[in-house]
């Protein structure tokens, strides 16, 4: 039987693939909350340029401190995830899952966990959830982030409702 995903680090030649994944993913969580122009032909080509920017401008060490992609059983990229410094003044703890967005043929295969396992490991971090966003909020839930009250409106996604989700790391005996 064949792996239906690999976890790997991206490569300038992923770019396209990411920007389809990353758009196709808003389309699919953000529909009815956003407009069509943030997953239209244009929003996916911006995506690309992002991608490339970040690939061919970012050292080896970066990419692999911040990024993971999923790939899909013929090697294409499917799925991604970055992490960072907090981008918040008020941060509960110093590191932001920044984006994770998987292609729906990647949904229950574990795809997702293991981008997380594989990135973060064990380290607290905190993100924020567009609200509602269940699907997403649950999958947070169980790799062990809770909603922490914080919430907020962003201004970039229409004034998006987003709550913020964190998982503090406790000692293991």
């Amino acid at each position: 039987m064949t792996a239906r995903f690999t976890i790997d680090l991206p490569v300038l030649a992923d770019a396209p693939a990411l920007a389809a994944v990353h758009v196709q993913a808003w389309r699919e969580a953000y529909a009815g909350l956003l407009p069509a122009t943030f997953f239209d032909e244009a929003a996916r080509e911006r995506r690309e340029q992002m991608w490339t920017a970040t690939l061919s401008t970012s050292s080896p060490a970066t990419i692999r401190e911040r990024l993971r992609i999923a790939r899909d059983a013929r090697g294409t990229a499917a799925g991604f995830l970055l992490v960072g410094d907090a981008r918040d003044d008020d941060a509960p703890v110093p590191l932001e899952l920044q984006a994770l967005n998987l292609a729906t043929a990647l949904y229950g295969s574990g795809a997702a966990r293991a981008l997380v396992t594989e990135l973060l490991g064990d380290r607290a971090a905190y993100l924020w959830v567009a609200d509602p966003n269940p699907r997403a909020q649950r999958f947070y839930a169980k790799v062990g982030f809770v909603p922490d009250g914080a919430e907020k409106r962003d201004p970039g996604l229409e004034d998006l409702r987003e709550i913020r989700m964190t998982r503090l790391v406790t000692s293991r005996s």
